[in-house]
């Protein structure tokens, strides 16, 4: 009876997680290697991630840019066109200015015979004709005026063009660059990929097989027993199975407790 009270006393100062110390120490151990692997894992997620954004930003700038220098030729396709246009127009008012000019000069020469011949009326007619043909004129004359301004925004618009192309060029080189360097650097990280597969899934390799890896939907598995995935579920089942152990433990102490506690009674009833 004195044998068994010491047992009970003994257990209820220690503890029952004594025997399990060097259990405790390796669960530990094993939880943090599994979490510098997760958070390693993390870390190359999240520069993938910014790499490919990078690169998606870049393609957007440059596809804007090639629609700036696709608009930039529409309208000068457009400019020049209209310009053809009116070169036709302004051949065709030369030819009737010419025509007009020497109408009018015939004109001059009927109104000096029709005066001469006091035809108050044809001279009349005569100098209406004139009033018209030298309106044609000045409208032509306008219009070479507005054809002259044409021409000189066209200049304008060709060395405008021809800076933004340049610019374009330019810039275009630099994001050829950057793109190249943004492809190096992913290159590098998908050649990291099968030993990170490795650390995290227990697999060496950079496609999604059987025990899974980046960019797959599963990682891990009842064969892949190196990964940290599988080593954080194994420990954490062992975590489990250790606390319902413990459990158990303490159960079984406390009976053993409350048994002695009753023997000790029924020991001290007895020697009354």
């Amino acid at each position: 009876t004195e044998y068994a009270i010491g047992n009970a006393s003994k257990i209820k100062v220690v503890g029952a997680t004594g025997a399990y110390t060097r259990d405790f120490e390796d669960m530990t151990k094993k939880l943090l290697d599994v979490e510098n692997s997760l958070q390693s894992a993390k870390l190359g997620q999240s520069t993938v991630k910014l790499l490919l954004s990078n690169v998606t930003s870049l393609q957007d700038q440059l596809n804007e840019a090639e629609k700036k220098v696709k608009d930039s030729n529409d309208n000068l396709n457009t400019i020049t066109s209209k310009i053809n246009l009116g070169n036709a127009t302004l051949d065709g008012l030369r030819t009737a200015i010419d025509h007009l000019k020497s109408k009018t000069f015939d004109l001059g020469n009927n109104a000096t015979k029709l005066q001469e011949a006091n035809l108050e009326g044809a001279l009349n007619l005569t100098r209406e004709a004139k009033q018209r043909a030298e309106k044609a004129v000045a409208d032509a004359e306008s219009l070479q005026i507005i054809i002259s301004n044409t021409d000189r925004q066209i200049k304008n618009t060709d060395r405008l063009i021809e800076m933004q192309y340049n610019n374009f060029n330019s810039t275009q080189s630099d994001n050829d660059k950057k793109l190249e360097d943004l492809q190096q650097q992913l290159s590098d990280l998908e050649s990291q990929l099968p030993s990170i597969n490795e650390k995290m899934c227990g697999q060496n390799s950079d496609t999604c097989d059987i025990c899974g890896g980046a960019g797959c939907g599963k990682c891990g598995g009842i064969s892949c027993d190196q990964g940290a995935t599988t080593k954080a579920e194994q420990a954490l089942d062992f975590a489990n199975k250790t606390e319902h152990r413990i459990k158990e433990h303490e159960l079984t102490a406390e009976e053993i407790f409350r048994s002695v506690s009753q023997i000790k009674q029924d020991t001290v009833a007895v020697r009354s």
